[in-house]
C-alpha cells in the first residue's frame, strides 16, 4: 500500500513537473479562476460591509445551502433541513452533491468555509476538465482559456450552487471528453480485452 502512494505521488508530481510547465495557458487560466472565485466574498464586502452577520448570500436558493449544513451537521439522510423534527428523516431530494459539499464540514471546517472551500474546488475543476475537453477538440491553449474564462463567467452563478450544478459541471465536461474520444476512435479497445481476445 505504501509503494502504491509513493508511486502515485511520483507519478502525480511528474504530471505537474512536466504538463503544467509546458501549459502556462492552463496556469494563466487557473490563477484567473482563483481570483474570480473570490466573487461571493468581494460582492459581501462591498454591499453588506462591516454590518455582515456571518450568513452567506445564496445569490440563486436556499435549498442546497441548507442541505448541506443539515449533513455536515450529522444527519446523513439529508432530511427536510427545514425543520428540526424532520431533519433524521427521508431527503427531499436525492443527490450526492450535497454528500460531496458537506465532506469539509465533516472534517470539523466551519459552514461559510466550508462553503467557499467548494466552490473554490469546484470552480478549479470546472476549469481544468472544460480545458480538457477543449484540448480535445484540438483548440490552441490560449483560446481554449479564454473560452473556459468566458464560460466560468456564464456559468459563475451556477457554479456556486452547492450540491446543484456545483458538482455536475466536471462530470459532464468528463463525459463530453470521454464521448468524444470514442468518436475519435470507436474500434479501440482495452489492451485487457484484446490480450483476452488473443488467447
Amino acid at each position: 500500500m505504501e509503494n502504491k502512494r509513493k508511486s502515485f505521488i511520483t507519478g502525480f508530481a511528474k504530471f505537474l513537473e512536466t504538463y503544467l510547465k509546458k501549459d502556462i495557458a492552463l496556469i494563466v487560466l487557473l490563477c484567473s479562476i482563483a481570483v474570480l472565485s473570490l466573487a461571493p466574498i468581494v460582492t459581501i464586502y462591498v454591499f453588506v460591509g462591516d454590518s455582515w452577520r456571518g450568513i452567506i448570500p445564496a445569490f440563486t436558493d436556499s435549498l442546497n445551502f441548507a442541505r448541506i449544513h443539515t449533513i455536515g451537521e450529522g444527519n446523513l439522510t439529508d432530511g427536510n433541513p427545514f425543520y428540526m423534527e424532520h431533519a433524521g428523516g427521508p431527503p427531499l431530494v436525492l443527490f450526492g452533491g450535497a454528500w460531496l459539499n458537506a465532506i469539509p464540514m465533516w472534517l470539523g471546517v466551519p459552514y461559510n468555509a466550508t462553503l467557499y472551500i467548494n466552490f473554490l474546488l469546484w470552480s478549479l475543476l470546472f476549469a481544468v476538465t472544460l480545458y480538457w475537453l477543449l484540448k480535445e477538440m484540438r483548440v490552441y491553449s490560449w483560446l481554449a482559456a479564454f473560452g473556459v474564462l468566458f464560460a466560468y463567467l456564464e456559468s459563475i452563478e451556477h457554479v456556486w450552487r452547492p450540491a446543484n450544478l456545483q458538482t455536475v459541471y466536471p462530470f459532464v465536461f468528463i463525459f463530453y471528453t470521454a464521448l468524444l474520444r470514442v468518436f475519435k476512435n470507436p474500434n479501440r479497445t482495452l489492451p485487457e480485452l484484446t490480450s483476452a481476445r488473443k488467447n
